[in-house]
Formats: structure tokens, sequence, C-alpha cells
């Protein structure tokens, strides 16, 4: 490199950290001369507001890697969702050659739940819900084909289905067993009633990511009672039940050394940093993302 070149790498590097020092909507000024914003704020001198731009993880230690999509599940991936009530460990399910998340023997009384880094204000977060309407009543928890049905068997009853965005519920859908249902699954010949998958549309809003890095999306059930009936061997998600088979991926964060945690919010001790592995940023990342600080 000529004498020249590197004498005009070294100025604008001087002037970027000098525009940089310049820390605005409150940023602080680190030793280095570069900024460190809040969660509501990115960019070289913390000028985006991620309220109204997608901000890279929100948060300046981290950048945005695979930003908002629609996701579908392949047969055992879960995609990082989790699950409390399940019967059983969470799993996928088909249902007449879709996968679903949860479905028949596996959600009924149970929340879904994913943590994503904080979006920006008006994003849409969108998921396929589905009502399985369902099998007959059999044992509590089965996981396999189940045996000639009984002569009862159970369905939605104005029972309630709902997705929250942090704590606040976005959607919700009292549902009552119908024509509506069609034999998707395959199991009206054992006395099942059917499946209906509903699409459903959530948008951020500010109250959703106030003060945080991340937002938890929530999908979930009021199933027979809380469950009362399934510990006497009546009812449970054999006979109800729910599942998602696609969502909005928020994008995951590759954070710098020595931050990780969903936004990069956690600064890693000595022990974490030892198993520490960050993310390779895709080769467009750069040309594509506003560079985190």
């Amino acid at each position: 490199m000529s004498w020249t070149a590197l004498s005009s790498v070294l100025l604008l590097g001087v002037l970027l950290r000098s525009a940089a020092a310049d820390c605005t909507n409150g940023g602080e000024v680190n030793p280095d001369g570069t900024c460190s914003c809040d969660a509501g704020h990115n960019g070289a001198r913390c000028e985006l507001d991620c309220s109204e731009v997608a901000c890279p993880c929100n948060h300046p230690h981290g950048q945005l890697v695979r930003g908002p999509t629609q996701q579908t599940f392949e047969p055992g991936e879960l995609h990082g969702w989790e699950a409390t009530r399940a019967c059983g460990d969470l799993r996928t399910t088909d249902c007449g050659g879709t996968t679903i998340l949860g479905g028949h023997g596996v959600l009924w009384d149970s929340e879904l739940r994913r943590t994503f880094p904080a979006p920006a204000v008006g994003t849409e977060i969108k998921l396929t819900y589905w009502f399985m309407c369902v099998l007959p009543v059999v044992s509590v928890c089965a996981i396999h084909a189940p045996p000639t049905p009984p002569p009862r068997s159970d369905s939605w009853d104005h029972e309630r289905a709902y997705v929250k965005l942090g704590g606040r519920v976005c959607w919700e859908h009292y549902h009552t067993f119908d024509d509506a249902e069609s034999d998707i699954c395959g199991w009206t010949a054992h006395g099942g009633f059917g499946e209906l998958s509903m699409e459903v549309t959530c948008t951020v809003e500010s109250g959703d990511v106030a003060g945080s890095s991340s937002l938890t999306v929530t999908v979930g059930a009021d199933l027979d009672g809380n469950g009362r009936e399934v510990f006497s061997g009546t009812r449970g998600p054999n006979d109800e039940s729910f599942g998602i088979s696609s969502f909005t991926s928020l994008g995951t964060c590759s954070c710098e050394p020595p931050y990780g945690g969903v936004s990069c919010e956690v600064r890693l001790s000595t022990a974490a940093l030892l198993s520490f592995a960050p993310r390779p940023l895709p080769a467009h990342s750069a040309a594509t993302h506003v560079p985190a600080r």
C-alpha cells in the first residue's frame, strides 16, 4: 500500500472515531472512542432509533443474522421452541404430510415459548395455529396410533387459543368444533372430528419491547379446565390439542466476545468464554446490515 493510500485510511479512521465519539441519544463514549448504545438505539453514534428501523439485535454487541423469515418444521426440528405442560417431551407430529410442532398427544393445556432478539416496533409476527379436533378419548399421553375408539369422543368446545408478545395477549380465539374442520390428519377413521389451521398475525407494539433487548413469543391454549380431568385418565392431549406448523423467526444474533445471550446482552464470565464459539457471519452481512459497535 502506498503512503498516500495509507494516509487516507488513517485519516478516515480518525474521522470515524471522532464522529463516533459524538454519541447521540444518550449514548456513552467508550475509552476507545466508540459509543455504547442502549437497547433502543444503534449505529456508530447511537443515531438509529430501533423503534423505526431494524437494529442489529437491538444491542451494540451483536449482529443480526438471518433476519425475519417465515419458517416451517421438519420432523424432529424444534427451532428453539420450548413447552410447559407438554405430554412428555416436546416433539413434532405429522398431519397429512404437514409437520406440526405439538399436535395430537403432545400439547393441550400447554404453552409454547421462544425468545427472540427484540424486533422493531411494527414488525409483523405470523404463525399457523392448528386446532386438533380431535381424537377419541383414549389413554392419557399416548403417542402412537389409537386403538379402536370408545363410544365417546370430545372436541374443542368454546375453549381459548391465544398468542402473546411478551406479557400482552395479541390474539385469542374461542374455538368450537363445527363443519369448518376437515380430516387432514387422517384420524376420522378412529373417531376423530378433524383439524383446522388458522393464520395468525400479531404486530409488535412499543410496550412489548420497552426496556428490553429480547421478546418472548408464547403460543398456548386453555383446554380441559386446566388439566383437572387428565389426571383421572379421562381427558388430555389425545382428544383435543393444538400445535403450530410455521412461524416468523425474528433472526438470531452473532455476538462479539465476550458477550452472549439471545440479544448479546450478557457479558460472559471467563469460565463461559472457554466454551464460547461465536457464529460466523454470512458473507453478505456487512452489506445488508448496519455494523454493530
